[in-house]
């Protein structure tokens, strides 16, 4: 299984959202609203998680009526939008191990898999400390080569747009 964290803070209020005619608009101010997306998948690209989404608020105004688990996203809050080792613990034993187990089965292989991930201060640094279902492999990717190595970056600007 390959991860990416991906943090959509002010830095993500490109073009893509606004266009310039709105931009010079007297009164114009962009959003600055931030969250923080957890994205993964398998190697060949034929399973893919549903991403984890950080967000400062639990249930924010603009969601009101809406079930967050008819979202296509897990929906978690942490007012700094960071992914601590709870939120982290719950995502890996809860919906990581039971995808991963179901995908398995319905590919009949041995449940079993390979989790890299960079060296953020919300993952584990040793697979001891996870409660785990499944056999899991722990691979940390080197620190500050991330955004250039990691797997999952492939695809982000995709998914950004």
């Amino acid at each position: 299984m390959l991860m990416k964290q991906a943090y959509f803070g002010k830095e993500c209020q490109n073009e893509l959202f606004y266009p310039h005619e709105e931009k010079r608009a007297p009164g114009f101010k962009a959003a600055k609203e931030c969250s923080t997306l957890l994205l993964g998948g398998d190697a060949r690209g034929d399973f893919k998680l549903t991403p984890l989404l950080v967000y400062h608020s639990k249930n924010p105004k603009a969601m009101k009526g809406i079930f967050k688990s008819t979202l296509p996203v897990i929906w978690e809050s942490n007012k700094k939008l960071w992914i601590n080792m709870k939120i982290f613990q719950n995502w890996f034993t809860e919906y990581f191990c039971q995808s991963v187990i179901c995908y398995c089965k319905i590919k009949k292989l041995e449940s079993r898999a390979l989790l890299l991930i960079d060296n953020a201060l919300s993952h584990p640094t040793n697979i001891s400390d996870l409660i785990t279902c499944i056999p899991v492999e722990l691979v940390f990717l080197l620190p500050n080569t991330n955004a250039l190595i990691q797997p999952m970056d492939q695809g982000i600007s995709n998914f950004k747009a």
